[in-house]
C-alpha cells in the first residue's frame, strides 16, 4: 500500500481481542453440548449435529426480516448520525422480536404435524423431538440477543457482548453438566438437561442485553420512532438485510442437502454424522479468531464508508487478509498433526474420532485460503455488498458442493472423504472469486 492504514493494529486488536473472547463464549456453550452428550452417548453427538443444523437453518429464515444491522447502525455512527442509529437499533430489534416468534411458533406446529425423520434412527426419536422443541422455544430470544450484541458492536461497546455471552456459557456449563451429568447434586437428566440449560441461558442473555443497552442509551424512547420513518427506513435494511439471509439460506440449505446425503450413506450414518459434527467443532476453534477479525473490519468497514473513506477501506481488508492468512498456515500445520488427540477429548467412540481425524485432514489444508475469503467477505458484508457475496454463496454451495458430493459419494463410493472433500472445493472456489472480484474494485462504486 501507498498510504498509511487507516487503521492501526492496535485499534483493530482492542476491537477483535474482546470479539474473541466473545466467539470463545459461543464455542464453549456448543463444546460444552457436544462434550455432555458425547460422555452421555455417542449417538447423541448425531442427534445434536441434525438438530443444530435445523436451527442454523431457522435462524436464518428469521434473520431475513432484520438484517443489515450492523452495515447500517455503523455507517450512521460513523456519519455523526446517532439519532439514526438508535432509530435503526429499536426498528430491527422490533422485528428480530416478533420474526423469531413467528417462525418458533411455525417451528413448534411443523413439529407436531410432521415429526422430523431421516435425522438419527427410531429409538433416537425422543431425543430428535426434544432437541428441536427446546431449540424452536429459544429462537426468539437467542436471535435478539445476537442482534443486540450486532448493535453493541456497530457502536465499537464490545465489551458488552462479551460479558453477556460470559454469563450465557457460565449458566449453561452450569445446566449442561449439573442437570446432564448429575453434578454438584442436581437431578440427571441426561440429553433433556442440555437442551433446557441451553434455553434458559438464551433467556438470560437476552435480558441481559436488554438491560445493557437501555443503560447506554442504545435502546431508548427514541429509539422507536413514527410509522412514517420506519417505512422510509425498511428498505435501506431490506436492500442490506435480504440477500445477506438469502446468501446464508443457500448455504445452510446446501448444508442440510450434505447432512442428509451423510444421513443416507451406507452402513452407520450416525457414527459418521457424530464424527462430522465433532470435526466441525474442533475446526471452529480455529476459526472464532478470524471470525473476531472478520466482526472488527465490518465495523471499521461501516465507519469508514459512513465518513467517505473507501479506498482506504479496500486497502484495509486486503492488509489483515495476508497477515491472518500466514497466521492460518502455522495453526492449520499444529492441529493437522494432533488432530486424533484433540478429537479424543470429546469422545471415547474410535468410529466418531476416526471420521473426525478425516475430516481435520481436509479442513487444515484449506484452512489458510478460507480465512482469506471469510476476512474479504465480512469487509464487503461490512459494506453493505450482500448482493455480491450472496451470490458467491448460492454458486459455490449449490453449483459446486452439494452435487460433488453426491457425485464423490454415491458414484465413486469415497464415503464421507468424498463430502469433505466436496466441501474444501466449494470454499476454495469461492475464496478465489472473492479475491477476483474484490481486488477490481467495482464493489466501491455502489456504496
Amino acid at each position: 500500500m501507498s498510504q498509511s492504514l487507516p487503521v492501526t493494529t492496535w485499534e483493530v486488536l482492542k476491537l477483535t481481542i474482546p470479539q474473541m473472547g466473545l466467539m470463545l463464549c459461543h464455542l464453549a456453550v456448543s463444546m460444552t453440548d457436544l462434550w455432555v452428550c458425547g460422555q452421555i452417548d455417542g449417538q447423541i453427538l448425531a442427534v445434536l449435529g441434525g438438530i443444530s443444523q435445523v436451527f442454523a437453518f431457522l435462524m436464518l429464515v428469521t434473520s431475513m426480516v432484520a438484517s443489515g444491522c450492523m452495515a447500517t447502525v455503523s455507517r450512521a455512527v460513523g456519519a455523526g448520525l446517532l439519532l439514526r442509529a438508535r432509530r435503526y437499533a429499536g426498528l430491527v430489534l422490533c422485528i428480530s422480536l416478533l420474526a423469531g416468534s413467528c417462525v418458533a411458533a411455525l417451528a413448534l406446529l411443523v413439529l407436531r404435524l410432521v415429526p422430523l425423520h431421516g435425522l438419527s434412527s427410531p429409538e433416537l426419536a425422543p431425543a430428535v423431538s426434544l432437541f428441536a422443541q427446546a431449540y424452536a422455544l429459544q429462537l426468539p430470544f437467542y436471535y435478539s440477543m445476537i442482534i443486540l450484541n450486532s448493535t453493541f458492536r456497530a457502536h465499537k461497546m464490545v465489551w458488552l457482548p462479551f460479558a453477556t455471552l460470559c454469563l450465557v456459557a457460565l449458566i449453561n456449563y452450569a445446566g449442561s453438566v449439573g442437570c446432564g451429568l448429575g453434578r454438584w447434586g442436581l437431578p440427571q437428566l441426561g440429553y433433556a438437561g442440555v437442551a433446557w440449560s441451553t434455553v434458559a441461558s438464551s433467556v438470560l442473555g437476552f435480558a441481559c442485553n436488554i438491560a445493557l443497552a437501555m443503560r447506554r442509551g442504545i435502546i431508548s424512547r427514541t429509539s422507536f420512532a413514527s410509522w412514517r420513518w420506519n417505512r422510509a427506513a425498511l428498505p435501506r435494511l431490506w436492500r442490506i438485510g435480504i440477500p445477506a439471509a438469502l446468501g446464508s439460506l443457500a448455504g445452510q440449505s446446501g448444508s442440510m442437502a450434505l447432512l442428509a446425503c451423510v444421513a443416507n450413506m451406507p452402513g452407520n450414518a450416525a457414527e459418521t454424522l457424530a464424527g462430522m459434527t465433532l470435526g466441525m467443532r474442533i475446526v471452529s476453534m480455529l476459526y472464532f479468531p478470524v471470525a473476531a477479525m472478520g466482526m472488527t473490519l465490518a465495523i471499521m468497514t461501516g465507519h469508514l464508508l459512513g465518513a467517505r473513506r473507501k479506498a482506504e477501506c479496500y486497502g484495509m481488508g486486503l492488509h489483515y487478509a495476508r497477515r491472518v492468512a500466514l497466521i492460518a498456515i502455522v495453526a492449520a500445520a499444529a492441529l493437522l498433526l494432533s488432530r486424533h488427540t484433540v478429537a479424543r477429548w470429546f469422545t471415547h467412540d474410535q468410529a466418531a474420532v476416526t471420521v473426525a481425524g478425516i475430516f481435520l485432514l481436509v479442513a487444515c489444508a484449506k484452512l489458510p485460503l478460507e480465512v482469506v475469503g471469510m476476512l474479504l467477505q465480512a469487509v464487503l458484508d461490512g459494506a453493505g455488498a450482500t448482493r455480491l457475496t450472496s451470490r458467491i454463496t448460492a454458486l459455490t454451495r449449490w453449483g459446486i458442493c452439494v452435487p460433488l458430493a453426491y457425485a464423490l459419494t454415491y458414484l465413486l463410493h469415497l464415503g464421507a472423504t468424498g463430502i469433505f472433500v466436496s466441501m474444501a472445493c466449494a470454499e476454495a472456489t469461492g475464496t478465489l472469486c472473492l479475491l477476483y472480484l474484490y481486488r477490481q474494485k467495482k464493489w466501491l462504486g455502489s456504496l
